[in-house]
């Protein structure tokens, strides 16, 4: 699915979909009695959460993506501040997931995927943002995975502002089975 998506959903021939996204939230959705995606995987010592980290502050940077993952840590954090006050949400359970290696996975490898990101800088701040907001809200209504489909729809919104009224999902004739 994640080929699929990189090959069939796009704007003037280029995939604007983290192909990774795609195809998890797909497998999610539709196969989910038989997937699962654990806060708790790699997540055996604190080792590995510094390490996934220090990787991906390092491949962030060089990618130029970096805004685009703090701008998510940022929003996290300060959605997670409101669960607090709103819901009193227990803070090791809002920081609790900020320490597992897949926070980090999904922050620096995921969302800065630099041919799906946002070009722009200001804009790769507001996806982040945005990203963080609708997790967010997926928490608060308590839907599993809300940040898989936060992404997704961030990717959605982005691609229909950046090439509006471009939007269209096209077959490329390229490809060959």
């Amino acid at each position: 699915m994640a080929q699929f998506s990189r090959c069939f959903i796009t704007i003037d021939k280029k995939h604007f979909l983290n192909p990774a996204t795609f195809g998890l939230v797909f497998v999610l959705q539709f196969f989910a009695g038989h997937a699962i995606s654990t806060q708790k995987l790699f997540s055996a010592y604190i080792i590995t959460t510094i390490l996934f980290l220090v990787l991906g502050l390092i491949t962030s940077f060089y990618a130029r993506q970096l805004r685009i993952s703090l701008s998510f840590i940022l929003g996290y954090l300060l959605m997670g501040l409101l669960r607090l006050v709103l819901f009193n949400v227990p803070l090791v359970s809002i920081l609790g997931i900020m320490i597992t290696p897949t926070f980090y996975l999904f922050s620096f490898h995921m969302l800065s995927d630099p041919v799906t990101a946002p070009k722009n800088n200001n804009d790769k701040i507001y996806a982040g943002a945005i990203v963080a907001l609708i997790d967010g809200i997926f928490r608060m209504a308590e839907i599993p995975y809300g940040q898989f489909y936060a992404s997704l729809i961030t990717g959605c919104i982005f691609a229909l502002y950046l090439s509006n009224p471009k939007m269209k999902i096209v077959a490329n004739e390229n490809i060959q089975i």
